[in-house]
């Protein structure tokens, strides 16, 4: 199933949060937010594309929204 695969791939989605947060506990709970996200749009998956790809992409977004939270937080 989707997820299945998806879970499959949990630790190289951590690796590559990881390798853009330098925040390991960080990119483990973005990776978690976004299997939820996958869970909701799991429809939106075109079938005979790649998983890993779609999971990245939704990583990545997730990613990008926590450099924003922890930019605003740095800030004085």
């Amino acid at each position: 199933s989707f997820m299945k695969e998806a879970l499959h791939f949990q630790p190289a989605l951590v690796a590559y949060a990881y390798a853009k947060l330098r925040d390991y506990h960080l990119a483990d709970d973005v990776v978690q937010d976004a299997l939820i996200v996958l869970m909701d749009k799991w429809t939106a998956f075109a079938p005979g594309t790649s998983v890993f790809a779609f999971a990245r992409q939704v990583v990545h977004f997730k990613v990008l929204e926590a450099l924003r939270k922890r930019s605003r937080s740095e800030c004085p």
